[in-house]
């Protein structure tokens, strides 16, 4: 009677730890199409109970191991596939949604990495175009100060400098 007993307490202690489990997974789940699988695992999850309850109950307090066998066969074993077949369809759900989110991330990588090239491309082609801007205000007042200076060494003193540019490195300059 001690080993019934034993038995029959650590068969109702696993009761309590997949029950208890099956509530931290329910916490877990957010949308509904999972709420749904989740809820076919339990009404699943009954029926085996159940059956296996009604099969250990014969078993182990009467004694009556051929009804347990046919119990445990031609009741328990079907409940059990549609309990494993529930969870194996929430299983199946839950990769789904895991590689749609991998294929969401991928897409939001790629995009973003897109956008990084290319405000990096225009942000090199705009220093390129700005350094030949100041390069150019710089060298075309500075050209002018030196053709009038070959002017002035050639001897022609009737050359006139005429300066237009306000940015203080090149007026200074010239």
């Amino acid at each position: 009677k001690q080993a019934i007993a034993k038995t029959l307490e650590r068969i109702d202690g696993n009761k309590h730890k997949i029950t208890e489990t099956m509530e931290r997974i329910e916490a877990l789940i957010r949308r509904p199409e999972g709420k749904a699988f989740l809820a076919k695992i339990k009404d699943a999850r009954k029926v085996y109970v159940a059956s296996f309850s009604k099969a250990s109950h014969v078993l182990l307090e009467e004694g009556k191991r051929d009804a347990a066998t046919q119990i445990m066969t031609s009741e328990t074993l079907p409940t059990l596939t549609a309990f494993i077949a529930a969870i194996d369809n929430l299983n199946a759900f839950q990769k789904a949604i895991v590689e749609t989110s991998g294929k969401e991330a991928e897409n939001i990588y790629e995009t973003g990495r897109a956008l990084m090239l290319t405000l990096g491309s225009a942000a090199v082609v705009l220093g390129i175009l700005a350094a030949a801007l100041v390069t150019r205000a710089i060298t075309r007042p500075l050209s002018e100060v030196v053709q009038v200076a070959n002017q002035l060494a050639e001897g022609d003193l009737t050359v006139k400098a005429t300066v237009t540019v306000e940015s203080p490195p090149t007026s200074t300059v010239v």
